[in-house]
């Protein structure tokens, strides 16, 4: 079954085992090969998998668009809203930052900024 990340777990395939700042938004050269955000992307978005995957092997964790997640900011508040987590196109502030969870986008909003990046349960297939 596949599912939205919660925060957590975005946040931790983002970090890629890493503590603390990750490494690839230490200076623009290094975040360049792993983001699309606002000194590369044209202010566009891209298609996955064109510049170097994290050291999960995932691809655009940070920048192209900003990834939808599964926690709430507030499940009693009139209108819902999702923690967004990342970064997109347009963003000029990346680095230096860290993979953070910071942001919150209304459920049934839309805009060109905002994607989304599946979670699978379960364990892995066994192979044969």
């Amino acid at each position: 079954m596949f599912r939205l990340s919660t925060a957590a777990e975005w946040e931790a395939a983002c970090r890629a085992g890493a503590m603390g700042r990750v490494p690839e938004q230490a200076t623009e050269s290094a975040l360049n090969q792993v983001a699309w955000w606002g000194k590369t992307s044209g202010n566009r978005t891209h298609p996955v998998g064109r510049l170097k995957p994290n050291a999960f092997g995932l691809y655009d964790m940070l920048g192209n668009v900003a990834e939808w997640c599964e926690t709430a900011y507030d499940e009693k508040a009139k209108d819902m809203a999702r923690v967004t987590a990342g970064s997109h196109f347009s963003t000029l502030t990346l680095v230096g930052q860290d993979c953070s969870t910071a942001s919150y986008f209304i459920e049934d909003g839309r805009e060109p900024y905002t994607g989304f990046r599946l979670a699978k349960d379960g364990t892995p297939a066994q192979s044969k």
